[in-house]
């Protein structure tokens, strides 16, 4: 979606509004938030293709469960930063990196052929590069074209699309507060620099199960 007035509007209706809320009549929500009945519409009708909110008869309309929304949209995504929802998020998600990155580079380790291999070393290269420079901006693009280039080599087509699904909510996670941030970065160095080494080197040496043990051991680190 665009940044236009029916996406500013649906992302006020969606964070100023828990789960569970009964939102108030067309005519009182329009006035509230200052924008026409049609304007209003359009936004709760692409609010409820998201599964943000539902509608009952004698109920009227109510913001969804949180379960019940779609979290491979990026909209929903980029909403839930920065509000009640972002910390269970965050937890769902390194649960969900844990339930298929390690096999993803199990996969990527026994399929990855000799000009990709070139693509993840240059790729390597470049976050060891940004590093030693101290461009956090750098570090985030490099190990996110990291990440998605070990996705799109595991040699499954179906699991391709979750590659943007994982650099969005990635890109996210490093931005959800600026402490965290500098907490992050501090052990890049010593820490998370080396371990994309190993993980790296794995891949390319073709010693799958070495490749899924450390992407296990990299996702246990993030969720210090």
């Amino acid at each position: 979606m665009q940044f236009d007035s029916t996406y500013l509007l649906c992302k006020k209706i969606f964070t100023s509004n828990k789960h569970g809320t009964k939102l108030l009549n067309e005519n009182l929500l329009a006035k509230k938030y200052g924008v026409s009945r049609s304007s209003l519409r359009e936004a709760l009708k692409i609010l409820k293709s998201k599964g943000v909110i539902k509608s009952k008869q004698k109920s009227g309309t109510i913001i969804d469960k949180f379960e019940n929304m779609n979290f491979f949209d990026k909209d929903i995504l980029s909403w839930t930063q920065g509000t009640s929802y972002s910390k269970s998020f965050r937890k769902y998600f390194l649960q969900i990196r844990m339930m298929f990155e390690p096999e993803v580079a199990y996969l990527c380790a026994k399929n990855i052929d000799e000009l990709n291999k070139l693509g993840l070393q240059k790729i390597y290269n470049n976050l060891e590069k940004s590093v030693e420079i101290k461009d956090n901006k750098k570090i985030i693009l490099n190990d996110l074209a990291f990440h998605k280039k070990i996705i799109l080599n595991c040699g499954n087509p179906i699991l391709f699309p979750l590659a943007e699904f994982i650099n969005h909510v990635l890109k996210l996670n490093f931005t959800a507060n600026q402490n965290e941030q500098k907490n992050y970065f501090r052990g890049w160095k010593k820490i998370y620099l080396k371990q994309h080494e190993d993980l790296k080197n794995f891949i390319i040496e073709k010693k799958p199960l070495k490749a899924k043990n450390k992407m296990i051991s990299i996702i246990s680190k993030n969720k210090n």
